[in-house]
């Protein structure tokens, strides 16, 4: 991602934030996450375009990554 965030935050402060920084990027906003200074994650909303997760596989909590 090469947009600029909406706002940067700590990993810290992402753990102990989650759901409110959630709720942000639901509506919209970009947050990048650093740690040690350094940018290593973006927090971005879903495209409209993309499907929702299954039950099964949203409900067991576990994530994966798509390459």
């Amino acid at each position: 991602m090469t947009g600029a965030a909406t706002k940067t935050v700590t990993l810290s402060h992402a753990r102990t934030h989650l759901h409110q920084l959630v709720r942000e990027a639901e509506q919209g906003a970009v947050i990048g996450i650093t740690l040690r200074g350094k940018l290593v994650a973006w927090l971005t909303p879903v495209p409209p375009s993309e499907p929702d997760l299954p039950k099964h596989q949203a409900a067991s909590g576990s994530a994966q990554a798509s390459e």
